[in-house]
């Protein structure tokens, strides 16, 4: 595979930087959801970030873990309009997963350029399947092109299978 240089131009002053979250809190549906409804109902990010770690709103076992999730989740809502936020909270099931799936893009620059690269590429030749191979690709040249991805563990299927399961869960 030739790796494909890609530049991203963006005008958002909070330009997302590369990350692994990805890996660890994939999609989050149902609790994306829950906290748009409550964002709709009139708390705040931040009050949802104090709910999770206090109440346990997202049923975690570790602090720790409802600390990221409860944050991983405000930073995506922050991402979006508050038309896409109402939309997350009580839209039809498979418009919800669109704004979730939409959130992550606006969220997570190494999905977005996968995405972008790697899924719109085989959408416009009609083919609907994303091998292993194709996603370990990827994260192999992104890494090579920067030094952040390069400190990182290589690259395996598992990590891919993560990236899939992001775009399987969209899909249902």
């Amino acid at each position: 595979m030739i790796c494909q240089r890609t530049k991203v131009v963006n005008t958002v002053k909070d330009v997302p930087r590369y990350s692994s979250y990805i890996k660890d809190m994939p999609y989050l549906y149902l609790e994306t959801r829950k906290a748009a409804r409550l964002i709709v109902g009139g708390e705040t990010p931040e009050s949802i970030i104090r709910m999770s770690v206090d109440e346990n709103i997202f049923q975690l076992d570790k602090e720790l873990r409802r600390l990221k999730l409860a944050q991983r989740v405000a930073l995506r809502l922050n991402a979006v309009s508050l038309p896409v936020t109402r939309l997350i909270a009580n839209g039809l099931d498979e418009n919800a997963r669109l704004g979730v799936f939409y959130s992550i893009i606006k969220t997570d620059l190494l999905f977005f350029e996968f995405m972008r690269d790697i899924y719109c590429d085989k959408v416009q030749i009609g083919q609907t399947t994303i091998s292993d191979n194709e996603i370990t690709n990827f994260l192999v040249c992104k890494t090579n092109e920067n030094e952040r991805m390069a400190a990182w563990d290589k690259p395996d299927p598992y990590t891919a299978a993560f990236c899939l399961e992001v775009i399987d869960e969209n899909t249902k």
